[in-house]
C-alpha cells in the first residue's frame, strides 16, 4: 500500500540514481533552503533541529542513560510502515558499540548458535528505544521496554539495519582494512 502525500504536499519524486549504499544516501541528501541560509549565515541548528553532536529531535533520549565518554553513538528512526506494528507509530533506538563484557553476555545469550552471534550483538548495542531505557531481564520496570519486545516489533527490515550497525561498528572499514593489510600485518617463515 503506498502512502498519499498530505494535502498541500508534493508527492515523493522517483528517481532512476536511488543510492545503493549509506555514504551514497548521505552524499545525495540536501539541507533544506532554510538550512542552507543557516549554514551560509554560521548559525547553529534553530530548536527541533539536532544539536551538533546532540540527539536528533525524533530521537528522544531517557533518563538516566549515561553515554560513555568518547562513544560513537548511532540514532535510527523506524518509520512506522516499515515495521510489523505500524499502530505503535515511529520507532527510534539509541546504539553504541559493545564493551568486552557485553560481547561475552551477547556470545553467552546466543548458545553456542552461531546464527544467533550477530543478533544477539545487535540486540545487545540498543541503549534506549523509543526514549526508553531497554530492559533485558524478561520482566521490564515500569519506564523501560523489553528489547526482545521491541525485536519482534520491527520488521526484518528494521532489525537487518540494527545487524548491519552492529557489523559496521565493530568491523575495520575498507580503507583501514587496505592499511592494516598493507602496512601493519606480516607473515614470516621460521627458518629451521
Amino acid at each position: 500500500m503506498s502512502q498519499q502525500p498530505n494535502p498541500g504536499q508534493e508527492a515523493p519524486a522517483v528517481t532512476q540514481n536511488r543510492p545503493q549504499t549509506i555514504d551514497q544516501a548521505l552524499e545525495q541528501q540536501e539541507a533544506t533552503p532554510e538550512e542552507a541560509k543557516a549554514l551560509e549565515a554560521g548559525q547553529a541548528p534553530t530548536e527541533g533541529e539536532a544539536n551538533p553532536g546532540g540527539n536528533p529531535p525524533w530521537c528522544p533520549l531517557p533518563t538516566g542513560l549515561k553515554i560513555p565518554i568518547g562513544k560513537s553513538v548511532t540514532f535510527m528512526r523506524f518509520r512506522a510502515t516499515w515495521t510489523d506494528r505500524p499502530d505503535l507509530g515511529d520507532r527510534s533506538v539509541v546504539l553504541w558499540p559493545l564493551s568486552d563484557t557485553e560481547i561475552l553476555l551477547a556470545n553467552d545469550l546466543a548458545r553456542g548458535n552461531d546464527n544467533r552471534t550477530v543478533e544477539e550483538m545487535a540486540k545487545m548495542t540498543i541503549r534506549a528505544i523509543d526514549g526508553m531505557l531497554p530492559d533485558r531481564t524478561g520482566n521490564p520496570p515500569v519506564g523501560t521496554i523489553a528489547v526482545s519486545t521491541f525485536w519482534t516489533q520491527i520488521s526484518e527490515k528494521c532489525r537487518r539495519q540494527l545487524k548491519v550497525n552492529y557489523m559496521k561498528t565493530h568491523t575495520l572499514s575498507q580503507e583501514e582494512q587496505i592499511d592494516f593489510f598493507t602496512n601493519c600485518f606480516a607473515v614470516r617463515t621460521a627458518a629451521g
